[in-house]
Parts: structure tokens; C-alpha cells; sequence
């Protein structure tokens, strides 16, 4: 639960040709309990993206999953793609949890999710926690060029009560699900306009790559015009960028 409080965000002047250079500006974020009461206020630059490794705009700080509640009706659940790294770190797994059990309350709808590091058993280990929620057909995509990751919890998938899987899944292969690219581009098309939130918790590597995308036979747009049309907001989870009491050890990795 987030207590109330107020945050400035800072927004700089962004490089990338979508915003046409906006001038930077201050605005301020009200953090509230549950966003969708009435007297609840949030305002937000309208997208952000990012270039592969580049702060091509602003980094927004969400706290929890407070969304754009002028915008919604008591009820509306939220369109969000997951984007996770979900390999080395168990974070990701309990995010994942979350935002099944925000979706089994109405809160919100999972349109998909993609992967952004490799591992052989992390789109198995995926479509096992999906199953697990009751949600077996979600669509899932895989990076095809990231960074490889160790991971001492995606053995899980693989574990048996007998002859059976302790946790059933259909997917046994990374190269069952297609590109990131792929579903990010198919999942917006078929969008309603300024309706889907993103949720990065992991490497910029997907959003990234649907930022040099092209038109395709997927969608007219490109990369840019598309998130411009059909996303509302994108949630980028981010650390430190500076030494915390001079240690190096928590610099961002998900943002250069």
C-alpha cells in the first residue's frame, strides 16, 4: 500500500524526434492509496521510450502500480504489457504474482509479456506461473539478442511430483514463442488508442528494439508512431545513478 505523498518528477528536454524537443518542465505526482478514488490526482508525460541503452526521455518514477486515474471509470481494468528480465532475480517473479492477482480482482488485463534476457527454461518458467493463475494462453515473447543469464530458480519448471510437472505448462522451448518484437507490435495494434500501460522491470533491450521497428504487415505504423498512438503510459523500474554513500554496487543496469 503507497501512504500519500507528493513527489516532483523532472522532466528534461528529450532528444528523441517523437517529442519534438520538448522544453523541460516540473511536474508533480500525488500518490494516493488506490489511484481510481476521486479525490486521487496523477499526472504524467504521456509516453516514454527508450533508445537501446540511451536516455532518449524522461525516466518516470511510479510508485506501485498508480496509474492515469482521469482517465478511467470505477471498474475499467488496465491494459498492461509485462516486460521482465525475469531470469536472475526472484523480483520479478512476485511482480508477475502481482499482477495476476490484480487481474483475478478486475484491477487490470495482462496482454502480454515479454522477456528481455535469455535463459533455456525462462519462457517454460513463465507460461508455468501464468498457468498456475489460470491465464495458460497469454501471449508471450522472447528477446532473440540480449544479455544470457544464470539463474539458480527456472529449474523449478522442470521439477515433478511423480510422473507428473508440479507446475503444468505447454511451452518447453524458448523457440515456441515468437520474437518480443513480434508481440509487442501485434499486442498495440490491436489496442484501443492511449490504452495500454507498459511496464519494463528489467533491460531497455524490448522497448528498445519496438523503437527501430518498421512498419510491417503487423501494423502501418512504426515503432514511435505506434507507441504515440496506443500506449498511455510506460512504467520504467529504475535504481540509483549516482554512488549511494559512495558504493558504486547499486548504479542502474537497466538504463544507460
Amino acid at each position: 500500500m503507497i501512504s500519500l505523498s507528493t513527489c516532483n518528477l523532472f522532466v528534461g528536454s528529450l532528444r528523441s524526434s517523437v517529442f519534438d524537443h520538448h522544453p523541460v518542465v516540473f511536474r508533480q505526482v500525488r500518490c494516493c492509496r488506490d489511484s481510481r478514488l476521486p479525490h486521487s490526482r496523477f499526472f504524467v508525460p504521456r509516453y516514454f521510450i527508450m533508445q537501446r541503452f540511451q536516455l532518449r526521455l524522461v525516466l518516470l518514477l511510479i510508485c506501485g502500480l498508480n496509474f492515469d486515474a482521469t482517465a478511467l471509470t470505477a471498474g475499467d481494468p488496465i491494459p498492461v504489457i509485462f516486460d521482465t528480465d525475469i531470469t536472475g532475480d526472484v523480483d520479478d517473479v512476485l511482480a508477475l504474482a502481482m499482477l495476476h492477482a490484480l487481474a483475478d480482482r478486475g484491477e487490470c488485463n495482462i496482454e502480454a509479456i515479454t522477456i528481455s534476457k535469455i535463459h533455456p527454461q525462462v519462457v517454460a518458467f513463465v507460461d508455468a506461473v501464468n498457468t498456475f493463475y489460470g491465464r495458460p494462453d497469454l501471449a508471450i515473447g522472447m528477446t532473440r539478442d540480449s544479455q544470457h543469464r544464470f539463474s539458480k530458480y527456472l529449474d523449478l519448471v522442470s521439477a515433478r511430483s511423480g510422473t507428473e510437472l508440479r507446475y503444468p505448462h505447454d511451452l518447453a522451448s524458448n523457440d515456441q514463442v515468437p520474437d518480443a518484437v513480434t508481440v509487442l507490435r501485434r499486442t498495440l495494434a490491436n489496442a484501443e488508442d492511449r490504452s495500454v500501460v507498459v511496464i519494463q522491470v528489467g533491460l531497455a533491450t524490448n522497448l528498445a528494439d519496438l523503437l527501430d521497428s518498421s512498419a510491417d504487415d503487423i501494423c502501418p505504423l512504426s515503432g514511435p508512431e505506434l507507441i504515440r498512438q496506443k500506449v498511455r503510459l510506460v512504467s520504467i523500474m529504475a535504481g540509483a545513478f549516482s554512488p549511494v554513500k559512495g558504493n558504486d554496487r547499486y548504479l542502474e543496469a537497466n538504463v544507460r
